[in-house]
């Protein structure tokens, strides 16, 4: 048995590589850049006017004129326009800024006069450039706007759309098979007898994974050597990633562990100093990876959350899936083993979760994510803090 630590370092050594894929605008969302997009012009490309107002030179103010004549409009959309030999010009929000004009005065700044004029009110500090964004002073052109790993959100897809991306490169998403295992087990369509329960697991490991795959099967295998044997042989070298839970304890019907080890899968480990889920299994064969988790329900997404969802992220970005939080709660430790405790957000701070323990799959239905706690002879102080694993992989 090993530390979690140790577990996590296995993982952080294992690298997939799934290969990259054009992808339409339109079905990019959730994926994750394969390449570094570049800005194809400067952002903003021209100066633009920041509010409703009137363009005048600086110079002039500086020699203490306040009332300004004008004829033009330079609307937003509309070509820029050559205005030399005027005061000032009406301009809208995000309009481009005539040459020779670098001060935008808010209409609310001002009093209209009569014949095209409007005398400026009081106003504390102006400068060159006030209510102007400069051409260029967000990105210029071949500037690294998103960087490769970013995953595509909603903000991002609107960079992709104003670099005029139609097409992006993305990393291919894994196939993934989660198999459930169990006698016990039933489909959720049906009624299940007094020693039955309907299956849990597989569903929940199927909603945890939808983000990052896009090609998922489901499978139910009873607790049958030949029939898990057989499933194996056909199927999991179809697979990129198989999911298994159920089966990998040292129970009578506990086979899993010793069928992978005879198809092939190279145990990198089987067990953690955790809990729940001390009985976790991982192997690897090839060029896929099998992660076996226990059968009960909290061990199961405890698992998925601290071990799978990390390792995902990590095939496709730098960035952590993780970060530090602080529980302004005494947490005592358990004196060996490491404990994984759900926690939520309850009036914008993390709290432990309080549930009835590793069965009360209802009570654990309200997490957010779960901390990290090393095993100590201790009690925590109040207010510390803990590595916190959210249950979503952005």
């Amino acid at each position: 048995m090993i530390s979690v630590t140790e577990a996590q370092q296995i993982l952080s050594n294992i690298s997939m590589n799934w290969g990259t894929e054009k992808i339409s605008f339109s079905e990019c969302d959730g994926r994750f850049l394969a390449e570094n997009i570049l800005a194809d012009r400067d952002y903003p490309p021209f100066d633009r006017a920041m509010m409703d107002g009137f363009a005048i030179r600086f110079a002039d103010w500086q020699k203490g004129q306040r009332t300004f004549s004008y004829q033009h409009q330079q609307w937003a959309g509309s070509p820029l326009i050559s205005l030399l030999d005027e005061e000032a010009c009406e301009i809208t929000t995000g309009a481009s800024v005539p040459n020779d004009f670098d001060v935008v005065i808010p209409v609310e700044k001002v009093i209209m006069g009569n014949n095209g004029t409007f005398t400026c009110l009081d106003i504390d500090k102006i400068n060159s450039g006030w209510n102007i964004q400069k051409q260029g002073i967000e990105y210029k052109q071949d500037d690294t706007v998103l960087q490769k790993g970013t995953v595509i959100t909603p903000a991002v897809k609107a960079v992709l759309a104003s670099c005029g991306i139609l097409e992006p490169l993305v990393h291919k998403q894994p196939s993934i098979a989660i198999v459930s295992t169990g006698d016990e087990l039933v489909p959720i369509h049906t009624s299940p007898l007094p020693h039955q329960i309907r299956t849990s697991n597989a569903h929940a490991l199927e909603s945890l994974v939808k983000s990052f795959g896009s090609k998922i099967s489901t499978f139910h295998l009873n607790d049958n050597p030949e029939e898990i044997e057989t499933w194996m042989s056909k199927n999991a070298l179809t697979f990129d990633i198989l999911l298994f839970s159920g089966g990998v304890s040292k129970g009578g019907k506990d086979y899993l562990p010793s069928l992978w080890r005879e198809s092939g899968f190279n145990e990198l480990f089987h067990g953690i100093k955790q809990k729940p889920g001390k009985p976790m299994w991982l192997g690897i064969k090839e060029n896929t990876i099998l992660f076996g988790f226990p059968g009960n329900p909290v061990s199961t997404l405890t698992c998925a959350i601290a071990y799978l969802l990390p390792w995902m992220k990590k095939q496709w970005t730098d960035q952590s899936n993780s970060h530090n939080i602080t529980i302004n709660e005494t947490i005592i430790a358990h004196n060996q083993l490491d404990l994984w405790i759900p926690v939520v957000i309850d009036n914008n701070q993390f709290q432990t979760l309080a549930y009835k323990g590793s069965g009360d799959l209802i009570g654990f239905s309200a997490l957010k994510g779960i901390i990290h706690v090393n095993a100590n002879n201790s009690i925590s102080n109040k207010s510390q803090e803990y590595r916190f694993y959210p249950i979503t992989i952005f």
